[in-house]
């Protein structure tokens, strides 16, 4: 069973990175008052971690997908999708 059934759109997730900076602002005013206790260090390191992955991965889902070049030459053909278009394209040049 999967806890998110759909994946975060990209504008989703860029609305996630707004709201995590702003989180992380308000976070930094208050720490030295969380620095004071062993609790408050506890949960520092606790926000810090889940903030980190977080970033990461909304970061992630942001960035362009690149298909890795390594994979191309491993294959050594092209994707079937490619061959079918350039034969459209030259079916209609003629």
């Amino acid at each position: 069973m999967r806890v998110f059934e759909e994946k975060t759109s990209r504008f989703g997730s860029l609305i996630s990175l707004i709201t995590l900076s702003a989180l992380l602002i308000l976070f930094s005013a208050a720490l030295p008052e969380f620095l004071a206790s062993t609790a408050g260090r506890l949960f520092v390191v606790v926000w810090a971690l889940t903030a980190i992955i977080m970033f990461v991965a909304h970061a992630r889902r942001i960035a362009p997908q690149r298909r890795p070049y390594m994979a191309y030459l491993a294959t050594g053909r092209k994707d079937v999708r490619t061959r079918r278009q350039e034969r459209f394209a030259r079916a209609m040049r003629g």
